[in-house]
């Protein structure tokens, strides 16, 4: 290829992946029929080609000032499989009674490439479809027709609310690429409205600029607009990886609060949410503060339960009472709901259960107060700006000594002051009239896993020994939900399966119903692979062993997060008969990251007719950012290289 030619193509494709064009609805070209795969993604079944929001404001006769949210996709399908791409949901708040939202003017349609020319086919009544989802939403469900590989489907509607506070959010980035979003947000001059910007990307157009609006429903009526305009070139997906709190908390995005409004001569109204402003509103509420303070129904239960002298006993024996006593109905939600309901049919969510639990621990006579969260998949709460929809779980907090412990009663199995994984996403809201404020989450609960295995080499080549595993904090939780979830046969079954050529002929667990001691497993294990061998390889790490680095990306965009301390120690001894010895031995090795962040230590030995191997990993902080990426993965990378060398035996 000549370098004009090749000069030539490289800018054109260099035009395609960095377009920013507005495209006009009901315009789909030839060309972006014919293209075949994303130049952002080439792996992408589906490529989001355009994106477009519009909010403006205006009067409406019955409801006086809405918002009008105008909505424009384009999405171009590669594959089968981005044909999900072509059933789309429209949710919409539809409360009863007046106001609410609306979804109006929907168009839509499927355009094929038929030859040369362009098919365009609408979407008919039939296959727009509204159902209600619950008693205050409803959704509207479009389905393409048609939907082929090369296809593309377009489709706009425009959202009519009246709930002036909560605008319409944006995100730039999608599970497939994006090749141009575009936000344009029109706001009259009695609003203001904070853009709480979070991702990786940078910004092609962020620009602000001054205008007028008037509104045929008060001739003569004109105000200034302040108009925003966000746009976004080029997403590409941001990947799934292992070790994170939520995707969500990094995806490019825009969430609006609104801060203040002053209509004219009217008084100025300053609504812009605090963390102390939220606790008021949740103290006032029917619904939370007021709701938890009427605790005189659990009265007679409570004395029954806390016989015991120490705040520390009274809150064990509370906590086991309603952790036993209610099953949790899967339901979340930073509210407490219909305790006395839960209450009487021993079922509840979590914000019900766990609601019960402060309003006991009060009877009691114990400092308990709620605790809101957002749970790692929910996304991380801003830590000056409080949202809502961000906080979708409550715990109980509980304050012994000088300390705050923050408890679930909905989870089953877990010990006094042990949360589920899912709660570990930072910092909690203690809602209360004197001591609101942040608290740590989790309480820094110490996890460790213990394995020791003694085995013995037979003079014909097999091997056989005992193996115990002991286990508290998370591993320890993980551990007795498997033997309970699957029963002892299939839980060793399972087990059986991971230690390659290894075989458990016969197991038993010593303290499986007390949370509060470790969980021991004692496995009798035979290998039979190296039976009649005058050379025998062992891999010496039978289970514990990383098999694969689980970072091996070039560059990672979003934090490392292993949600809680790992302590894995591994010991084994391995008893030699005479006439074999030790051939090869791995070496040993230190590996640590600054400041002892993580910490892997190997060590082998050999004396006489004994073979002696200690591994151990600590990782001891928890989140590590964008920058320590390279030195998490070689560090990973140096322990699974030492966990793969062999111990070789030969006969003599």
């Amino acid at each position: 290829m000549s370098r004009i030619l090749f000069f030539a193509v490289a800018f054109f494709v260099f035009c395609q992946v960095n377009a920013q064009v507005d495209l006009k609805f009901g315009k789909v070209s030839v060309e972006e029929l014919q293209k075949e795969k994303s130049l952002i993604d080439e792996n992408a079944g589906a490529e989001v080609l355009g994106e477009f929001g519009v909010l403006n404001f205006k009067f409406d006769r019955e409801l006086g000032l809405v918002y009008n949210f105008e909505y424009h996709k384009r999405i171009k399908i590669y594959s089968s499989s981005g044909y999900d791409y072509a059933n789309v949901s429209i949710p919409f708040y539809d409360p009863s009674g007046i106001g609410g939202e609306d979804i109006t003017l929907i168009k839509a349609y499927t355009y094929n490439l038929e030859g040369s020319k362009v098919e365009k086919i609408k979407l008919t009544n039939k296959e727009i479809i509204e159902e209600k989802t619950s008693e205050n939403w409803k959704v509207k469900k479009l389905t393409f027709p048609q939907v082929k590989e090369g296809t593309i489907i377009e489709y706009k509607y425009i959202q009519t609310s009246d709930y002036i506070s909560s605008v319409p959010d944006w995100t730039f980035q999608e599970d497939i690429p994006v090749v141009w979003s575009k936000y344009t947000f029109n706001i009259p001059e009695w609003y203001q409205f904070r853009p709480i910007s979070q991702g990786f990307l940078n910004y092609a157009i962020n620009e602000q600029k001054n205008g007028y609006g008037s509104d045929v429903l008060i001739p003569g009526a004109t105000w200034q607009v302040k108009t925003s305009i966000w746009a976004v070139a080029n997403a590409a997906p941001l990947k799934n990886e292992r070790y994170i709190s939520s995707k969500s908390n990094y995806i490019m995005k825009l969430n609006f609060q609104m801060l203040s409004y002053q209509y004219p001569g009217g008084r100025f109204h300053d609504v812009g949410q605090n963390y102390p402003k939220y606790n008021k509103t949740l103290m006032n509420s029917e619904a939370f503060g007021k709701l938890l303070a009427k605790s005189n129904f659990l009265k007679d239960e409570v004395a029954m339960i806390t016989n015991a002298s120490s705040d520390q006993e009274k809150a064990l024996a509370l906590y086991t009472y309603v952790r036993n006593e209610m099953s949790w109905n899967e339901f979340v939600g930073h509210y407490p709901g219909d305790v006395r309901k839960a209450w009487k049919e021993k079922k509840g969510s979590a914000g019900q259960i766990n609601g019960l639990l402060v309003m006991m621990m009060r009877e009691a006579g114990l400092n308990a107060e709620p605790v809101i969260i957002s749970t790692r998949s929910n996304g991380i709460l801003h830590p000056v700006f409080p949202d809502a929809d961000k906080f979708n779980y409550l715990l109980a907090g509980v304050k012994l000594g000088d300390n705050w412990v923050t408890l679930d009663a909905s989870a089953k199995g877990y010990p006094f002051g042990t949360l589920p994984v899912k709660c570990l996403n930072g910092n909690g809201w203690i809602v209360s009239d004197v001591q609101s404020g942040w608290v740590a989450v989790g309480n820094g609960k110490k996890s460790k896993r213990t394995t020791q295995v003694k085995l013995n080499l037979r003079e014909n080549g097999t091997m056989d020994g005992d193996m115990k595993i002991m286990s508290k904090g998370y591993p320890d939780i993980s551990r007795r939900k498997s033997l309970y979830k699957t029963g002892k046969e299939d839980h060793i079954k399972n087990f059986n399966e991971t230690l390659l050529d290894w075989e458990i002929d016969s197991a038993s667990f010593e303290n499986e119903d007390n949370v509060y001691t470790s969980l021991v497993g004692n496995y009798h294990i035979v290998n039979k692979e190296s039976e009649d061998s005058d050379i025998i390889y062992m891999n010496p790490m039978i289970i514990n062993q990383y098999e694969e680095n689980p970072f091996e990306a070039d560059e990672r965009l979003m934090p490392i997060d292993f949600a809680y301390n790992t302590n894995d120690s591994y010991i084994m001894e391995i008893t030699l008969p005479e006439g074999y010895v030790v051939d090869e031995l791995p070496k040993p090795a230190v590996f640590q990251l600054p400041g002892k962040a993580a910490r892997y230590q190997f060590s082998a030995s050999n004396v006489g007719q004994k073979i002696s191997i200690i591994s151990n990993l600590k990782i001891s902080k928890l989140i590590y950012g964008r920058e320590e990426y390279e030195g998490v993965k070689k560090f990973f990378e140096l322990m699974i290289e030492k966990q793969s060398e062999q111990i070789v035996i030969k006969k003599i």
